[in-house]
């Protein structure tokens, strides 16, 4: 492996910005790598779809099919959050990190750059001993929109291993929890605030009391919600009439999970009622939870080719969703691999190039480890 090919990369790659559905110029990035290496690469229309630049990226090496081996997808996401533009990277005692007043983008270009690494050491065998492919997936952090609208049609593998996780390499996380959004339209009746406020109803009163009544942050060892957005009102001098509020719940439990959301229907509807107003509730599945025992095949190896490498491996539950919960709700069996990157979504963030090269030799292991399976 080149480890300063690597690290070249991955700081080509941060320096592009890429915010959900504006990948264009990351895409045309990747496409360039992968078509210097003579490798397979299709384009889905997601983005066409979503109204973005580009659509997900595949790529395939067919390496030995054999019906007792399985076929690995590997997957990362181009997009970040921002701020992602004049992202000016920094290497000090052996970590990459941005200049200061930007996010750097490891979460999820060093999983970009890993595999493309790894894509340019597998073209130069004569054949891999599995066939594996890689998807780049866009608008991951706009709500795995990338994921849920990637052409399937493309992919064929038994198993998926999408790198996006904050714990060390060789760490996974093969637990993650549903996720229910909802969005509550607080209606009352508008009225002068200072002439005639007795002819209003306060569409803000009706959110905060609803609110109030709201069980908020980690409800159990299993379970959290939130209320995250709220806006309504024109001026302190008019009584609001409408107000929206956006909120959340997530769970690895179905029924407590239903719980969490209908205690926010009940709360909204009950003060609305109180109140003299009404209400409008919407909800969506934003994605379904996972769960990958230690036994299956996925998992068994990881940790052998981490093994090979002097690495440990720890197994962990998250509260978060990843481009994981979508394959998985497609049937494929996935878990997310540890990266080493720290403080992720700010502007402190920063990863070890020993981590760097420690995920692209683990992606590598994982391809090459021969698990009889």
């Amino acid at each position: 492996m080149d480890k300063d090919r690597l690290v070249q990369t991955f700081i080509d790659l941060v320096r592009i910005p890429s915010p959900g559905l504006r990948e264009g110029a990351v895409a045309a990035y990747i496409k360039g790598k992968v078509a210097s290496l003579g490798l397979e690469i299709a384009e889905d229309d997601a983005g066409r779809k979503l109204g973005g630049e580009t659509g997900n990226l595949v790529v395939t090496v067919p390496g030995k099919a054999r019906a007792s081996k399985p076929r690995l997808l590997f997957a990362a996401h181009m997009d970040t959050v921002g701020p992602c533009e004049g992202v000016e990277p920094k290497v000090d005692n052996g970590r990459v990190h941005s200049a200061g007043d930007t996010i750097l983008g490891a979460d999820d270009k060093a999983g970009v750059a890993a595999l493309l690494d790894v894509l340019a050491d597998s073209s130069k065998d004569d054949e891999l001993p599995v066939p594996v492919q890689v998807v780049f997936t866009i608008a991951e952090e706009t709500g795995l929109l990338g994921a849920k609208n990637l052409d399937f049609s493309l992919v064929s593998a038994d198993m998926a291993y999408v790198l996006d996780g904050e714990s060390v390499p060789g760490d996974a996380t093969t637990q993650a929890p549903s996720h229910i959004g909802y969005t509550v339209v607080c209606k009352g009746v508008a009225a002068h605030a200072g002439v005639a406020p007795e002819r209003g109803v306060n569409a803000i009163r009706i959110a905060g009391e609803a609110i109030a009544e709201l069980r908020l942050g980690r409800l159990d060892d299993e379970t959290t919600a939130n209320v995250g957005i709220i806006k309504g009102g024109v001026a302190t001098n008019v009584v609001p009439e409408q107000v929206e509020v956006r909120g959340e719940a997530r769970s690895h439990n179905a029924t407590k999970l239903r719980e969490a959301v209908d205690q926010a229907r009940d709360a909204f509807e009950s003060a609305a009622k109180r109140l003299g107003g009404s209400i409008e509730f919407r909800e969506q599945i934003e994605y379904e939870t996972y769960k990958v025992g230690d036994d299956q095949p996925i998992v068994k190896r990881l940790k052998a080719a981490a093994s090979s490498l002097g690495l440990e491996t720890s197994l962990h539950s998250s509260g978060g969703g990843s481009d994981a919960n979508i394959f998985a709700a497609k049937g494929l069996p996935s878990i997310v691999l540890g990266m080493g990157a720290d403080d992720v979504h700010t502007k402190n963030e920063s990863i070890s190039i020993d981590d760097l090269v420690k995920t692209a030799r683990l992606v590598q292991s994982i391809i090459e480890v021969d698990t009889g399976q």
